[in-house]
């Protein structure tokens, strides 16, 4: 009975230990100033995770809209200067030089001005509060950059780009403005396809992100989509908003 009396003292006082020894505190990171407060109640780990996942994607859908546009306009330029070396008609040859300029500044456009979509900052030390901080101003940068889509300044640029050309077009050559009016909406409906098929992902992350809302979010998509359907005997290309 001795025996059994001092096993439960044993155990009772490994018990105690156990319950007194001193556990590492949550760390208690701050958040936005213009966060709900619902996003301070949640775990710093699941907030950075948060981030990571969705900026990688956001990251991934940024690179490949603009790696297409980028490969989309150099052919274009290429294959304006390449048609105008074969036609025989020589306004046609220089409606194709005009359109080729206009593809190349818009491939300078894209490598001069890219989609700023970069991954969240992985915690690589036992400051996670420092990571998670970078990874929200990461994705606040992001999410400003895909708002430009939201302003007119990127279509009254294009716009203009394409009307003036046009105009230079018709101006300084005779008998040419059929195909420079043409050249002049073909270049502003590129432009506008260009604006409209920009990934958003990372606006509609920092909206989720300040209500505190951490379940995946409906992936974004862009306003514009592009689909090959059935039609007639064969298929078209169809742009869904």
């Amino acid at each position: 009975m001795r025996l059994f009396h001092r096993i439960a003292f044993a155990i009772g006082a490994v018990a105690l230990f156990v319950a007194a020894e001193p556990r590492p505190a949550q760390a208690d990171c701050p958040v936005p100033i213009d966060a709900s407060p619902a996003l301070a109640q949640i775990n710093p780990n699941d907030r950075l995770q948060f981030l990571t996942g969705s900026l990688e994607r956001a990251h991934r859908r940024a690179s490949t809209w603009m790696w297409s546009w980028r490969v989309a306009y150099l052919g274009l330029a290429g294959g304006a200067v390449g048609l105008a070396q074969v036609t025989d008609d020589h306004n046609q040859r220089i409606d194709f030089y005009f359109g080729a300029g206009k593809s190349a500044a818009a491939e300078l456009n894209q490598l001069a001005m890219p989609l700023h979509v970069e991954p969240a900052t992985a915690s690589a030390g036992p400051d996670i509060c420092a990571a998670l901080a970078d990874s929200e101003i990461a994705l606040g940068r992001a999410a400003d950059d895909e708002s430009r889509i939201y302003g007119w300044g990127m279509h009254a640029v294009m716009a203009g780009v394409n009307i003036g050309a046009g105009l230079a077009e018709g101006l300084l050559y005779d008998d040419i403005w059929t195909l420079a009016v043409v050249g002049m909406v073909t270049g502003i409906a590129v432009g506008e396809l260009e604006i409209w098929t920009q990934p958003t992902d990372a606006v509609e992350v920092r909206r989720h992100y300040l209500r505190g809302e951490l379940a995946p979010p409906p992936e974004a998509r862009a306003r514009l989509r592009l689909a090959v359907v059935p039609w007639h005997a064969g298929l078209a290309l169809a742009g869904v908003f």
